[in-house]
């Protein structure tokens, strides 16, 4: 297999630098035919300066006096009758433990020493880490998957069948707004730009479809920049996204751990780095084009600049703070979105985009970009067949989370019935909220429900379905909460949820949240300690900050404590370091 961390990338920028790339991409028929011809001479270059390696053992080699221990242990085990009673096997065992914590302690000091963490970091997650392989699947028939081959191929049918068959995708929806006269229709790409984003790439190893890997982009950005420059520009002319960039290599990740279930896996795809380059300029200008027309709602904070999930906890939990204390009370109803991006419909996000003032050949290769794309699932080293993606968007594509939110901008401003009712947005995360006093509850809760029926058919209208088994109602008040329904069905009532991360309860002293961080940190860092082995303070320090105390600073501004018991919770979890200072 290629080892490109000991290619002659001095040699091959050379050989990128004096090929006439004029005349490569001469005569060329569709853009597919320009991206082969350009791939067809990287595989040129990378035949002639790219070494081979044979795969090796990955088992790490132990020190000579461990070695020796070792195969001291495993004579006197064969020929001691008794072995575990003998004190000669019991010395040489403990001898083992002892040098093997002295041999992993300095080996973390080692990789710690090195220019940056993220080795130690790494060595540290895959250690922490269970094992990575994916368990036997079960499908929803009960049909059990054993060999990686058949997980692939069942894990693409599962993600295959949930977005919307093309022949079901409805017609455009008719507006009465009119397309904007002035508008966005073209995208030009200057050899300095790429250049600038190849340099900025992260020297990856990971094999794409057209089987280059980053690393080449980013040590060739300088030889490399004006052939691409110029394949964007062919694309950008002809309004058409070369086929190779179509097809996905999706990696299916489980939503939540310890299900071996097939609806509890999402696709995650990875695309060939010349396209995420497109993407990522054509971004830039949707997103200026987007900010001169101030259309993106001010309830959204999902995908948008100086906008978190923080700031949606934050406004949000402030509006309730402000209701308690005047002695109002909140009705929140929680709703999620059936996997939104993968049934966003392609017909009506085009028409969006047109009537956002987005035309002509930028359009064109939005719609192209959208449109016939296939996916192939990987697990291990076996591939599933190819499977068509009819709708959505893809989860791993640079323009996917901008392009999602333009598919619902108009969402908030459709919902809101009244100034009592407030929507708060990230990405696909839903809620609608009636602030109320027991003068005007009633109307308060009648525009609430008017809000819910505007929900229901504006996910009709965009092809979006509600899961109302996690749809929920929250009460925060004194009074007693109302019932709510979204199409005839009554929602669920609860005492507490999980709102982007937060435990919000109906009381709003976050105690349940507090409880839940802090049983997380333990559980960091019980594992982090059993995971490693040096006393070194700075070192135990740097791993402290970042694998527990995220667990105790996540959205702090929402939930911030002003209860001693709850201070004094989150203080001992964070002494509790001082165990091996």
């Amino acid at each position: 297999m290629p080892n490109f961390l000991a290619a002659d990338y001095l040699s091959l920028n050379y050989y990128f630098s004096n090929t006439n790339w004029m005349a490569v991409f001469d005569n060329y028929t569709s853009c597919s035919d320009v991206y082969r011809k350009f791939c067809a001479k990287i595989y040129e270059g990378l035949a002639l300066f790219v070494p081979f390696r044979f795969p090796r053992d990955s088992v790490t080699k132990l020190p000579p006096q461990l070695q020796a221990l070792t195969s001291q242990k495993q004579r006197l085990f064969r020929t001691l009758p008794n072995p575990m009673s003998n004190p000669l096997y019991r010395k040489v065992c403990s001898d083992i433990d002892g040098h093997m914590r002295k041999y992993l302690a300095n080996r973390e000091r080692h990789l710690a020493g090195k220019h940056s963490m993220k080795f130690l970091y790494a060595y540290l997650h895959h250690k922490m880490k269970a094992n990575r392989r994916l368990p036997t699947l079960i499908d929803q028939s009960g049909t059990k998957f054993f060999k990686d081959a058949d997980k692939a191929n069942a894990l693409g049918a599962q993600l295959a069948s949930v977005y919307t068959p093309a022949y079901m995708n409805s017609s455009p929806i008719t507006s009465e707004s009119a397309p904007l006269r002035q508008g966005c229709n073209y995208v030009y790409f200057h050899p300095s730009e790429i250049r600038k984003l190849l340099n900025s790439l992260k020297p990856s190893l990971t094999e794409t479809f057209d089987g280059i890997p980053q690393i080449v982009y980013k040590k060739c950005a300088s030889s490399l920049s004006t052939p691409l420059a110029h394949v964007f520009n062919i694309s950008m002319l002809l309004g058409e996204v070369p086929d190779l960039w179509k097809e996905a290599l999706v990696t299916a990740i489980p939503k939540t751990s310890g299900t071996n279930l097939l609806n509890n896996f999402r696709p995650i795809s990875l695309l060939p780095t010349p396209a995420k380059i497109m993407e990522r300029v054509i971004r830039e200008k949707l997103i200026w084009w987007l900010n001169k027309l101030q259309v993106v709602p001010g309830e959204q904070h999902g995908f948008v600049a100086g906008a978190s999930t923080t700031t949606n906890l934050v406004d949000t939990v402030f509006d309730w703070t402000i209701a308690r204390n005047l002695g109002d009370s909140v009705d929140v109803v929680y709703i999620d979105l059936s996997k939104a991006f993968d049934k966003v419909c392609h017909i009506k996000l085009v028409e969006k985009l047109q009537r956002l003032g987005i035309s002509g050949n930028l359009l064109s290769w939005l719609a192209s970009y959208l449109q016939g794309r296939k996916m192939t699932v990987r697990v291990g080293h076996q591939f599933s067949t190819k499977f068509p993606c009819s709708s959505g968007v893809p989860q791993g594509g640079v323009l996917s989370p901008l392009l999602f939110l333009i598919y619902t901008i108009d969402l908030p401003s459709t919902v809101c019935t009244s100034p009592h009712v407030k929507i708060r947005m990230y990405a696909d995360d839903l809620k609608i909220y009636g602030i109320y006093s027991k003068d005007n509850a009633n109307h308060v809760r009648a525009a609430l429900r008017a809000s819910l029926v505007r929900v229901a058919q504006w996910a009709r209208d965009w092809d979006i379905q509600i899961n109302f088994n996690k749809t929920l109602v929250l009460h925060i008040g004194d009074t007693e909460g109302a019932q709510y329904a979204i199409d005839g069905v009554p929602l669920k009532q609860c005492k507490s949820t999980k709102d982007l991360g937060i435990i919000v309860d109906s009381n709003l002293n976050f105690s349940e949240h507090i409880n839940y961080i802090i049983s997380k940190s333990y559980s960091s860092l019980f594992l982090l300690l059993r995971c490693t082995h040096t006393k070194d303070v700075n070192i135990l320090k740097r791993l402290y900050k970042s694998f527990v105390l995220p667990h105790l600073e996540y959205a702090s501004q929402v939930w911030n404590p002003f209860k001693m018991n709850h201070i004094s919770k989150i203080e001992k979890t964070q002494r509790h370091k001082n165990w091996r200072f």
